[in-house]
């Protein structure tokens, strides 16, 4: 792996104004946050 993946997710998200919050613990897993901002409708 090269970690491509998580870079284009990245910059994915900052060009649709998200932000991505990952954690990762060594043998239990990765932890993946997505927050989408509020807006008025």
């Amino acid at each position: 792996a090269t970690g491509m993946g998580l870079y284009l997710a990245n910059e994915m998200a900052k060009d649709l104004k998200i932000e991505l919050d990952i954690r990762s613990k060594p043998q239990k897993g990765t932890e993946i946050i997505i927050l989408f901002p509020i807006i008025d409708a």
